[in-house]
């Protein structure tokens, strides 16, 4: 998913004379000082505000009701980027009236709560175990839920049918990921995965899978204080069901299943605002075929420019300028592991990661559907992945660094 992700408190680094301090574990990770962002909406005006409600239907929907002073308050309370996560002209991209409530039933903060710094730290929400239900809710007619196997191999390639016909695509239709049946294995069966958590959707008549919403199984640290949560994703459902209602639902259920194994919290990414944002992430690519990309219409040609003017910005150098670059291996796991902990600790909210995850989701066997390479060097580690995003009618290889 590419543009705004999700929005957390900025990641602030350690006092300047804290740098390389570590007990002796070796050099201190170099993480850039947050800036703050100021505080906009003070000084926007009526006709402006609007044009950002108008633009940002969720956003609109949540504060409606209250009075134009009350809407600046509010909107004053947000940083910049807050401000603009989900801002699109894409109307796939706006979410409706139905989407806003279900959202205001959830145990989420809301845009208009004015005191976000008083605040505790906490549940927003306390879950009783025993007041769960053991069983889902009723899917609407000819529909039932379903638990992928995903070490069935037929099952895994009815999930990758799925994701390649219906998940996340331009505003033109012309572009999806394409997530080979290995991308899917890496990423949905990390290091304690839960089949459970696999959650699928089937039309009853013929058993086909119309509908899917995962979880995996991460660890999260919160100002030190370390959460078992939910990471879900792939909440993709056929397009001809678009008009039933059916994310709400799934994601229900994947919340009561996840409550059932004794975890209450959850984290997700989405390319539209929706209440409330914890962080924000923007991504950067490079072109690394930029003719192919140009040629099968995902890149454009900027004004002013020629094809080989950007064959040329393009081009990379024969050989790398940084020295002894070489495949990460599993002895490089604990020195990996421990580099990247000391690095992720200095921000307030960070993922926590084991030495098995570290092995899972930075080694793969070399093969033709490798999803995944990391570099190691001396002092440090470049880790990439590979997102396939097909072009209908042809496809093209792209890998994100």
């Amino acid at each position: 998913m590419t543009g705004n992700d999700k929005k957390e408190d900025p990641a602030r680094g350690q006092d300047n004379d804290d740098k390389g301090s570590d007990n002796g574990k070796g050099k201190q990770p170099v993480l850039p000082q947050a800036v703050e962002e100021p505080k906009v909406a003070s000084k926007m005006s009526n006709d402006a505000i609007q044009t950002l409600l108008d633009l940002n239907p969720t956003l609109r929907n949540e504060l409606s009701g209250l009075s134009k002073d009350q809407v600046k308050e509010a909107l004053r309370k947000m940083d910049i980027a807050e401000l603009l996560t989900g801002l699109s002209v894409n109307p796939k991209n706006q979410k409706d009236m139905a989407s806003y409530k279900f959202w205001k039933t959830q145990p989420v903060i809301h845009f208009d709560e004015t005191n976000k710094k008083d605040i505790e730290d906490g549940p927003i929400k306390m879950i009783d175990p025993s007041k769960v239900s053991k069983e889902p809710d009723a899917l609407i007619e000819g529909f039932e839920w379903a638990t992928l196997d995903l070490d069935e191999p037929k099952q895994l390639k009815e999930l990758y049918d799925l994701l390649a016909g219906h998940y996340v695509e331009d505003v033109n239709a012309m572009f999806r990921f394409n997530y080979s049946t290995s991308f899917l294995n890496w990423a949905l069966k990390s290091p304690g995965w839960k089949k459970n958590w696999h959650v699928g959707v089937r039309a009853v008549k013929s058993q086909k899978l119309v509908a899917s919403i995962c979880g995996i199984p991460v660890t999260i640290n919160v100002r030190g204080k370390s959460l078992k949560v939910v990471e879900i994703n792939f909440l993709c459902i056929h397009k001809k069901l678009r008009s039933k209602r059916l994310a709400p639902v799934l994601i229900k259920e994947i919340t009561r299943r996840a409550y059932v194994d004794g975890t209450f919290q959850a984290v997700y990414t989405v390319g539209s605002v929706i209440p409330t944002p914890v962080s924000v992430c923007r991504y950067y690519h490079r072109a690394l075929n930029w003719p192919k990309l140009y040629d099968v219409g995902f890149s454009p040609l900027p004004r002013g420019s020629t094809k080989q003017r950007q064959v040329i910005k393009y081009k990379l150098p024969d050989h790398t300028s940084t020295r002894g670059l070489r495949p990460m291996e599993k002895r490089d796991v604990d020195a990996v592991h421990d580099l990247l902990t000391r690095y992720l600790k200095r921000s307030k909210l960070h993922q926590e990661f084991s030495k098995e995850e570290v092995a899972h989701l930075m080694i793969h066997p070399p093969s033709e559907d490798q999803t995944v390479w990391a570099t190691a060097q001396l002092d440090g580690g470049v880790n990439e992945k590979n997102l396939p995003d097909e072009k209908r009618r042809g496809g093209i290889g792209m890998i994100l660094v």
